[in-house]
C-alpha cells in the first residue's frame, strides 16, 4: 500500500474534460487577455570567476508589469533608488517595435532588431504567456495552487520578465480567479562573454505578483515635439512651389538639381549654367506617372531619351514625387534650436530623420545612395542660410563586429519658393 499512497500525496494533473477543470479553465482564459500585475522580485547576478566578484548584483525591486495585445511594460523600482523600463510595442507586421517621432511630428513605430540585424516577433519575446497555457499545463500541488508545468516555465520567463530562467512558478487559486503568481530561486546559468573572457555566470530570480483588477494604459514612450521654429518653418513651407537642390562638398555646389513643381532638371558638370552642358538630365511626366529621362550629349545631338543599356543609369522609372521626396512637409517642430539659426532634431527623431526627406534623384541615377543615412542617422545639423536657402548636413556612423564606417553628405535646398530651370530643354 505505500507506493499508492506516495503516488496520491504528488501534484495532481488537471483533466482538461473533468466538470472540476471548468473553473480554472474560465480563470485561465481570463488571464490571456490584458493583464496587469504589481509586487516584487530579487534578481541576483553571480560570477564563479573572483575576477569578476565585484559585479556580483542583488536588487530587490517593486514592480508594475502591464501586457497588452500590442503594447508591454514592466516598471522596476529597485532598492537603490534607479527605476529600470522594459518596454515593447508590436507593429503592424507583429514584430517588436518602438517609439519615435517622424519627420511630419507624429508618433509612429519602427522595428528593433537584434545584434544580427534580425527583427524580432513580438509575440515571441513580449506575447501573453499565458497564452501559451492550457489547464493541462497546470498541475495541482494544494488546495488553491497550482504549479505551471517544467517544460513551459522557460518560455513563460522569458516573455513575462525577459529572463531565461527555469523552476518552479505557481499560481494561486481564490474564488474563481488566480490572484497570484509565486516563484522562489529560479535559475539560469549562463556565461559573460567580452572580447577577452567567457565566464560563468548564475542568474537567480525570485518574485511575487497579484493580479489587478484595473488595467492601466501604457503611456507613449514618444510624444510629439511643440518647439516653434517659425523662421525655418515659414522656408519649408515654401518647398511646395519648388527648389534648387545642391549636393555640398566643402560649401561648394558640386551638383544641382532644379525642381519647378513637374520637371526636374539635373546639372552635374556645370551647376546652374544657363546653356546645356554635357551630361545635363532632364526628367518630365509621362503618362504612366513616372519620369522619362533625356540626357545632353552635345550641340548636335541635343537631348535623347535615356538608354540605361548605354548610359548605365536610371535603370528603372520613378516618379516625380520620389525624386524630389517629402520635403515639403518636414515639421520645424521636430527641430530643437542651438543657435540663432541652426537646429538639430529631437533625439526621438533623428535616426530616421532622413526616411522621406532627401530627395531620390541621385539615388534613381544610380549616382550614390543614401539609404544609410535615411534609416540610420546619427547626427543632423539643420541651418537656415536665409528665407529661401536651407543646409542640411548628415551624419550616419555604422558599427559592424570590428569595423566602424562613417557616412556623411551635405545637402542644400535654395532658391525655395521661386525656382525656375536655368534654361528650357528642347526634346524631340
Amino acid at each position: 500500500m505505500l507506493l499508492p499512497l506516495l503516488l496520491l500525496t504528488g501534484c495532481e494533473h488537471l483533466d482538461a474534460s473533468s466538470s472540476a477543470s471548468v473553473p480554472l479553465d474560465e480563470a485561465l482564459s481570463k488571464l490571456q487577455s490584458d493583464i496587469c500585475l504589481t509586487g516584487s522580485s530579487t534578481k541576483k547576478r553571480e560570477f564563479s570567476s573572483p575576477a569578476y566578484s565585484q559585479n556580483n548584483t542583488e536588487f530587490t525591486s517593486e514592480d508594475k508589469l502591464t501586457i497588452l495585445e500590442d503594447k508591454y511594460e514592466l516598471v522596476s523600482e529597485r532598492n537603490d533608488g534607479e527605476t529600470t523600463t522594459r518596454k515593447g510595442y508590436k507593429d503592424e507586421d507583429g514584430f517588436v517595435a518602438e517609439q519615435y517621432l517622424t519627420y511630419q511630428n507624429k508618433v509612429a513605430l519602427k522595428p528593433i532588431v537584434d545584434g544580427m540585424g534580425d527583427k524580432m516577433i513580438y509575440d515571441n519575446e513580449y506575447g501573453n504567456p499565458f497564452l501559451d497555457l492550457t489547464i493541462d499545463d497546470l498541475e495541482k500541488e494544494s488546495d488553491n495552487v497550482y504549479k505551471i508545468a517544467e517544460d513551459k516555465v522557460l518560455t513563460f520567463c522569458h516573455k513575462l520578465l525577459g529572463e531565461d530562467v527555469k523552476g518552479e512558478v505557481k499560481l494561486t487559486y481564490t474564488d474563481g480567479n488566480f490572484t497570484k503568481i509565486t516563484a522562489e530561486n529560479l535559475t539560469n546559468d549562463t556565461f559573460f562573454v567580452s572580447t577577452q573572457s567567457y565566464t560563468p555566470l548564475k542568474i537567480t530570480l525570485s518574485f511575487e505578483y497579484t493580479f489587478n483588477s484595473t488595467i492601466t494604459p501604457i503611456a507613449d514612450s514618444v510624444t510629439a515635439a511643440t518647439n516653434e521654429n517659425p523662421e525655418l518653418q515659414s522656408a519649408l513651407d515654401g518647398l511646395k512651389d519648388g527648389f534648387r537642390f545642391n549636393n555640398l562638398s566643402d560649401g561648394e555646389v558640386t551638383m544641382s538639381t532644379f525642381f519647378n513643381g513637374t520637371e526636374a532638371l539635373f546639372q552635374m558638370m556645370s551647376p546652374g549654367a544657363t546653356s546645356p552642358s554635357m551630361l545635363d538630365m532632364y526628367l518630365v511626366a509621362n503618362d504612366e506617372d513616372t519620369m522619362d529621362l533625356y540626357v545632353y550629349m552635345d550641340e548636335s545631338t541635343g537631348f535623347i531619351l535615356n538608354d540605361p543599356e548605354e548610359m548605365d543609369m536610371y535603370y528603372e522609372k520613378a516618379s516625380y514625387d520620389y525624386l524630389v521626396s517629402d520635403i515639403q512637409n518636414l515639421s520645424a517642430a521636430v527641430f530643437k534650436k542651438t543657435d540663432t539659426y541652426t537646429y538639430v532634431p529631437e533625439e526621438s527623431a533623428i535616426s530616421r530623420i532622413g526616411e522621406h526627406i532627401i530627395p531620390g534623384i541621385y539615388d534613381a541615377l544610380n549616382l550614390s545612395s543614401y539609404e544609410e543615412l535615411r534609416y540610420a542617422t546619427n547626427e543632423l545639423k539643420v541651418t537656415l542660410v536665409d528665407e529661401t536657402t536651407i543646409n542640411f548636413e548628415y551624419k550616419a556612423v555604422l558599427k559592424a563586429t570590428a569595423t566602424t564606417a562613417t557616412i556623411t553628405a551635405a545637402f542644400q535646398f535654395a532658391e525655395i519658393g521661386e525656382c525656375e530651370l536655368p534654361y528650357q530643354p528642347t526634346i524631340s
